[in-house]
């Protein structure tokens, strides 16, 4: 079942590595991040096992780790649902990268996710700035 995403959604059902990056953002006035994402939950998502929970991480300079905002747990999204992260005073930079990774997966078919509609949240600004299209932008990765 895919209601509740775009056309646009990515996801995952591949082997390898399984992630959706986006470029060097400005997030200095950025209050939140939300995103709509489902881990399996049979139907069209494969249902995903212990330890193959999906994380969201930050990314400060292009050299650095990527530190973890939140972990999705593997059987808590099961259907499409919003999920909203109050982004720390770190990762409010000029050059912040965000991405979305599952830890493992068990091959291709099993362990399928999706994530879509995702959108930053800013402070307002005198000159309001229009949101950044999902499909703009981003480093999308599933080992073909």
């Amino acid at each position: 079942d895919t209601s509740g995403f775009s056309s646009q959604a990515a996801f995952f059902s591949r082997s390898g590595s399984r992630y959706i990056q986006t470029r060097s953002l400005d997030l200095s006035i950025a209050l939140t991040l939300s995103f709509r994402v489902r881990i399996g939950g049979g139907g069209a998502c494969e249902s995903a096992d212990s330890g193959e929970d999906v994380v969201v991480e930050y990314q400060l300079q292009v050299s650095s780790p990527f530190i973890r905002l939140r972990t999705l747990g593997y059987n808590s999204y099961t259907t499409a649902q919003t999920v909203t992260v109050t982004l720390p005073s770190a990762a409010k930079t000029i050059s912040t990268v965000l991405r979305w990774r599952q830890l493992k997966n068990s091959g291709n078919g099993f362990d399928e996710w999706a994530v879509d509609h995702i959108r930053v949240v800013s402070a307002p600004t005198p000159t309001p700035q229009p949101p950044v299209p999902v499909a703009f932008g981003f480093l999308f990765s599933e080992n073909f």
